[in-house]
């Protein structure tokens, strides 16, 4: 099915390989998972076997990729698109029309095919990603959920033996990654389509693959059985700073057989070991109600005030409804909720770049309400979610120094500061580049570097560890941490609820324009209702500490320790 036998991959201005000596065959009907690092060329090895590599990108590419028999060197896209479809991160990086049946056809129009068996095959690929319903639909009502499965149709509709996909879930919210990931594995089981999804998240995917392929600094380092990869190589993983399922990190520290991929696996496993939990301070999983913490909209430390907001679009439908929102100077601040919650809407307010319809937002101390967005620059900084709309130098360095040059900080200074945020970000080795040759996650990096180098009083990070590994995560999230110490402010908005319980001061959850919780965030995993209406999980370590009896675990390594006695005793 597919061959690839790549001596090197080289892209302009980088001195070093973005491949080298990879040499992979994927057979018919296999799920694989590609993962690894950031910038480990996970993305590059996909677009090497749909042929973006060498066909339009640019680059020096030394081996070939076959695929059906066919080399994609010497094929043309059209000729490839019909064996090889590619769903990438952004659904808008390959949406262009304006219906959803519009953009589901494009495809099959273009291969001339009669208009009977074009019809089919759009209501075959909306039917196979339960879209059916839509397919009279603006692409523009759609959620980032929905859009992503009209990509996936649009690709299902072309009939391509192999199906690509790189990190499909990484813009959604929890319950739109679990549909979308849903749809994936109703297809290969239906079709028996040949995947390969490229994913950091391993622990939301591991469970639809049968191989897992794992690269480092452009190689393949391992390439096995799940199972194997999961019971024999740990180790790597840690080393590398990818995130396993908690419960495979827990069945490990506690030297336990098996192999739970979900926290019903690790429970049934834990107690056919007849390990049941002790209740220490805590009660079963459902019998707590906890309470949202109360947050004054007022104090003599406050960094932002948002008083009775209200905000609609164009539209005229209140995005935002009677907010009221106090955050402190130094507090870190994590802000979760479905797409479309009003989560962008609301840190766009903090930063002026959007002004309330009613209501009135103070930041330290003074109502921004008219101001112009650069009259707080040097005071508040905001990433945004897609960072393509930040990065306009040719090198990494320009990027990062273009802030603090235009704020006329003082060139020793100015060093000091980029120097500094590159080594935060993890890019003093990309420092030459041009930021969009970077990959996606490194793009996301630069774009908050150029921010930190500006030495803001807060920072607004609009999903800022998305398609990051667990040691970049680790890594910026404890500079955060160390910067609240300094008095800087945070607030991020997250779809990745380990994250946000590790390193959040506070959670506030977002539903329909509103706040529906602001608390500690133990007190919010633990407040189930809350979770069920907005579809949230807590991560599997709460899952497992509340339903095991124990007092709620925020990370793996708290739950080892509670169980090792209990394991010792078995």
């Amino acid at each position: 099915m597919i061959q690839v036998d790549i001596s090197s991959f080289t892209y302009p201005g980088k001195s070093g390989t973005a491949l080298q000596n990879v040499r992979l065959g994927i057979d018919p009907g296999e799920c694989v998972l590609i993962t690894g690092p950031t910038g480990c060329g996970k993305s590059t090895l996909l677009k090497c076997i749909n042929g973006i590599i060498p066909h339009t990108s640019e680059g020096t590419l030394t081996g070939d990729v076959v695929v059906n028999g066919v080399n994609t060197k010497n094929a043309s896209l059209p000729v490839l698109a019909k064996m090889v479809g590619l769903v990438q991160q952004n659904p808008d990086d390959q949406i262009f029309s304006l219906t959803v049946e519009d953009e589901v056809g494009f495809g099959p129009e273009n291969l001339c095919l009669p208009i009977g068996e074009i019809e089919q095959r759009i209501d075959t690929a909306l039917g196979q990603v339960g879209m059916r319903a839509y397919r009279k639909q603006s692409v523009n009502a759609l959620s980032g959920g929905q859009k992503q499965r009209v990509v996936i149709a649009s690709i299902l509709a072309m009939q391509p033996d192999v199906l690509l996909l790189d990190e499909p879930a990484s813009q959604l919210d929890p319950k739109g990654a679990r549909d979308i990931l849903s749809v994936i594995a109703s297809i290969h089981s239906e079709t028996r389509r040949t995947i390969v999804l490229v994913e950091h998240r391993i622990h939301e995917v591991a469970h639809l693959v049968n191989r897992v392929i794992v690269m480092d600094k452009g190689c393949i380092v391992l390439d096995a059985d799940r199972d194997q990869v999961f019971k024999n190589h740990i180790d790597l993983f840690y080393r590398l700073g990818l995130r396993l399922p908690e419960t495979i990190e827990l069945f490990y520290q506690l030297e336990l057989e098996g192999l739970p991929l979900t926290a019903e696996e690790a429970l049934f496993a834990l107690r056919e070991e007849q390990i049941p939990g002790h209740p220490e301070n805590g009660s079963p999983f459902g019998g707590s109600d906890p309470k949202t913490t109360e947050q004054k909209t007022t104090c003599p430390d406050s960094a932002v005030r948002m008083e009775n907001i209200w905000f609609a679009y164009e539209d005229r439908n209140w995005i935002l409804k009677g907010i009221d929102l106090g955050i402190r100077r130094g507090e870190i601040v994590a802000l979760l909720g479905n797409n479309g919650s009003g989560k962008s809407t609301l840190l766009l307010h903090l930063c002026g770049i959007l002004e309330p319809g009613q209501g009135d937002v103070s930041v330290f101390g003074r109502s921004i309400r008219g101001m112009r967005p650069e009259s707080l620059v040097g005071e508040v900084s905001v990433v945004f979610q897609d960072p393509s709309l930040m990065l306009c130098c040719d090198t990494v360095w320009k990027e990062i120094a273009f802030g603090p040059h235009n704020m006329n900080m003082q060139r020793p200074d100015l060093e000091k500061s980029v120097q500094n945020a590159l080594k935060v970000m993890t890019l003093e080795d990309e420092r030459s580049r041009p930021p969009q040759s970077l990959s996606g996650g490194q793009r996301l990096r630069a774009a908050v570097a150029s921010v930190l180098s500006m030495r803001p009083r807060m920072l607004l990070l609009d999903e800022p560890t998305s398609g990051q590994d667990r040691r970049n995560i680790i890594r910026f999230m404890e500079h955060l941490k160390f910067l609240s110490t300094e008095n800087i402010t945070t607030v991020f908005i997250t779809h990745d609820m380990e994250t946000a319980l590790s390193f959040a001061d506070r959670i506030i959850i977002l539903d329909d324009g509103k706040i529906i919780a602001d608390g500690d965030p133990r007190e919010i995993f633990l407040d189930f209702d809350i979770l069920n209406r907005t579809a949230l999980q807590a991560p599997q370590s709460i899952t497992l500490s509340t339903r095991l009896g124990l007092s709620p675990c925020l990370c793996v390594n708290d739950l080892a320790r509670q169980l090792k006695p209990a394991v010792a005793h078995a």
